[in-house]
């Protein structure tokens, strides 16, 4: 099979700056888009589109990228890429997509759009080309997560009572990605509801962001609530979730996982308690999470295996973004998600 052809639009951060930092070399071997095309067999890595004249410039030497350009204007029609991974700011998702017809799928960062509305524009372009289109939600591509999501949760800690989340540094930027990891592994939300008014903070990453305090009620029942932390002091992305026979906790933003079973309490007679002295060690998969998500939407072009975190499933976390901000403005009230 021939491989795909690949072309990355933007080389900032997320799409290759990553791969220079040495601390974070220590713990995960794909931090960047740039990476992964280098290194899947399935894949040729043909092309970078970013306006910078630097970046264009380490495109080519770093990495050895025969064609760039400033835009995908400038990009020779012979390019055709089957593949998109677009690392840029979300006001141009859809514009991007239109201007490639050759487009076999994308991998996209969040949000999906500036607003619901353009979000909703893009998957429903992709839908209509047949795009598959995969957000790079990247806890959906540890494989510790995966196993959790997919009976490992309640086989740990039985049925889940509660949970509890940490996010900071933006509820768009940061609270999404929690939210859609707890999606992941307790199923999908009921309702979304405010637990005060929203604070806009103009040192957070995305232009416009805020922090808000916001619980979930899901359809098995459970209620989660999220807090949000201030980054200044330390970062933190976290989840703590409590079942029947234990509990499970995801701190320092993912890369640590524990599991608690039950113990006799220890001042109390006839009762249980959990074992927080022992501890049981989950083994973490996101040093190749980046990997994984490229090679999952690989696989959907080729064999069409489904997506782990498809635009559709993405646009259902900001249907919670903005229940959250609707509930709000309506006097801090639940408000139902669509159906």
């Amino acid at each position: 099979m021939a491989k795909l052809k690949a072309v990355l639009i933007g080389f900032g951060k997320i799409a290759e700056e990553m791969a220079h930092d040495r601390v974070k070399a220590k713990s995960t071997a794909y931090a960047s888009h740039a990476q992964v095309l280098r290194d899947h067999p399935d894949v040729d890595w043909v092309a970078v589109i970013d306006p910078s004249i630097e970046k264009r410039e380490a495109a080519k030497s770093i990495w050895g990228i025969g064609t760039v350009a400033p835009d995908l204007q400038s990009l020779p029609a012979s390019v055709e890429p089957d593949i998109a991974v677009i690392a840029t700011t979300s006001d141009f998702r859809t514009s991007l997509v239109e201007q490639l017809p050759t487009l076999k799928g994308v991998l996209v960062e969040k949000p999906l759009g500036k607003d619901l509305a353009a979000a909703k524009a893009f998957v429903d372009l992709c839908k209509k080309r047949d795009i598959k289109a995969q957000v790079n939600y990247w806890r959906r591509g540890d494989a510790a997560s995966r196993t959790l999501a997919e009976g490992g949760l309640v086989s740990r800690i039985g049925q889940v009572q509660t949970a509890f989340g940490i996010y900071g540094n933006g509820f768009r930027n940061n609270a999404v990605h929690m939210i859609d990891y707890i999606r992941m592994l307790l199923g999908e939300v009921r309702s979304a509801q405010a637990l005060c008014i929203p604070k806009i903070d103009i040192r957070l990453p995305i232009t416009g962001d805020l922090e808000v305090p916001f619980s979930l009620i899901f359809e098995s029942g459970v209620q989660v609530t999220f807090h949000s932390l201030n980054f200044q002091f330390y970062r933190e992305n976290s989840l703590e979730i409590w079942g029947q026979n234990g509990c499970v906790s995801i701190f320092q933003e993912g890369w640590r996982m524990r599991s608690f079973p039950l113990r006799s309490h220890a001042t109390l007679g006839g009762a249980n308690e959990v074992d927080f002295d022992n501890a049981d060690i989950i083994e973490n998969g996101g040093s190749r999470a980046f990997y994984e998500m490229h090679d999952n939407l690989v696989s959907a072009i080729n064999n069409n295996t489904p997506l782990w975190s498809s635009a559709k499933s993405a646009l259902c976390n900001e249907d919670i973004l903005e229940a959250v901000l609707q509930s709000a403005q309506q006097n801090f009230l639940p408000i139902e998600l669509p159906k």
